[in-house]
């Protein structure tokens, strides 16, 4: 005869299948949720790595990619700046600070477009903002010259969504560190024949009467001789040193101002101005310079040694144009050198050669003369400085700001159901894109 449960068994039987599948339950609940989290966490880091490398993209072209295209159009370089008189920057960062150290920024930027051949098409008005917790791109077209794509696809587009769920979008504009090898009070020094040992009869040196102005505000150089045919290399040589009374009469390459070239220590940027004047004493001569012609004449800076020969290892000479006009006087000439080797002493070395009619004729001048060597690294606000670049206040100050940004810090966080991604570390530090084109107001080649 079978034996039946006793209400004891049954009662702890029930017991433990109780238990049982409420462990089960509790085990299941919290293996969908772990999924369900970490579905979220990796849309989150999905999305921000999107949305990064988008911004990083665009913000990076800020300003002007190239300098000229093959139309030779100048004018594009004026095109963007955020204001071509006064501020001389190509964005505007509008800061809205909410609670718990949370950013709701605002970047607005131009750049120049370029069309498949090269040629200036046109300029982009750019704005990212966000709107109740998602993120917009703007685009407008601001200048059109030439059909191009990029131009179409900003055309009668309405503000674009980017993404949702977002928690905090805060951009800071960051320095590049300079470190300034020589500055401002300067002076234009001949290379003499017998202080350079050279005996080449088809180099011609120019006195010291063609050198006006020696205080180093200021200098002029005229009295050139054109060669008479494209084989000639007859050529005016000018070093850079600092003004002092005792090199007046010393002109010698010896005594030109040596600055180290580091190839590991980022770029050597050469800044100046070529002043132009309607000085009506030396009008025709003024005059006269403006009708340089450019592959024809020959006007030049770079490095040379301490006894004027070439440096091999040195960057190559670059080529420069004087001001065709008065509208040019205030432009600074802004030259960027790439260095491959270490060079311990180089002079600056300002190089003349004349084959056209008109162009010997005339008179050059240089003014606020600037080498600093541009490292790759950039620096955030100082303390004291918290709104640095940032702001629309129309001051002398915040131009000079914002035209000296080189690079952005980007903190974006997404928070999507819950759980949080961002650009940032663990010390609060987001990636840097970097702006090299931002804020350059001079003409190159």
């Amino acid at each position: 005869m079978k034996r039946a449960f006793t209400l004891i068994e049954l009662l702890v039987y029930m017991a433990i299948m109780s238990f049982i599948i409420i462990v089960a339950g509790r085990v299941f609940s919290d293996s969908t949720a772990m999924r369900v989290r970490s579905q979220n966490m990796l849309k989150s880091s999905e999305e921000i790595g999107k949305v990064a490398n988008l911004i990083s993209e665009d913000i990076s072209q800020m300003g002007v990619k190239e300098w000229w295209g093959q139309t030779n159009d100048n004018e594009y370089k004026k095109e963007v700046y955020w204001d071509e008189n006064k501020d001389f920057s190509s964005y505007e960062l509008i800061r809205t600070e909410l609670p718990d150290n949370v950013y709701a920024d605002k970047l607005t930027f131009l750049k120049a477009v370029f069309n498949d051949a090269g040629e200036f098409s046109g300029v982009l008005r750019i704005t990212w903002y966000t709107k109740e917790k998602s993120l917009f791109r703007k685009c407008e077209v601001k200048k059109d010259i030439k059909t191009s794509s990029s131009l179409n696809d900003c055309r009668n587009n309405p503000d674009v969504l980017i993404a949702t769920d977002i928690a905090n979008f805060k951009l800071t504009p960051y320095r590049q560190v300079q470190d300034i090898l020589f500055e401002n009070f300067f002076h234009l020094y001949p290379r003499l024949s017998s202080g350079a040992g050279i005996n080449d009869p088809n180099i011609r040196f120019v006195t010291p009467d063609n050198l006006v102005n020696p205080s180093g505000a200021k200098m002029e150089v005229s009295g050139f001789e054109k060669n008479s045919s494209e084989t000639d290399k007859r050529r005016y040589e000018f070093y850079l040193a600092k003004y002092t009374e005792d090199l007046l009469n010393s002109y010698s390459w010896i005594n030109c101002e040596k600055l180290p070239l580091k190839k590991d220590s980022g770029k050597i940027v050469i800044e100046f101005k070529m002043p132009f004047t309607n000085d009506q004493d030396k009008a025709e001569k003024y005059y006269n310079s403006t009708q340089f012609m450019h592959g024809k004449d020959h006007l030049s800076i770079g490095f040379r040694k301490n006894n004027g020969e070439r440096i091999p290892d040195a960057p190559d000479d670059i080529l420069f144009y004087p001001p065709q006009s008065g509208e040019a006087k205030e432009l600074k000439r802004h030259l960027e050198f790439s260095v491959k080797k270490n060079v311990e002493d180089a002079c600056v070395a300002i190089t003349f050669a004349f084959y056209s009619p008109t162009a010997y004729l005339g008179t050059y001048a240089f003014s606020d003369f600037k080498v600093f060597r541009k490292a790759e690294h950039f620096q955030p606000p100082l303390p004291e400085k918290p709104n640095y670049g940032i702001g629309n206040d129309d001051t002398v100050e915040k131009r000079d700001e914002k035209k000296s940004v080189k690079a952005f810090e980007l903190i974006l966080e997404i928070n999507h159901k819950g759980e949080k991604a961002g650009t940032f570390s663990q010390k609060g530090t987001g990636i840097i894109i970097a702006t090299p084109n931002n804020g350059i107001e001079e003409e190159t080649e």
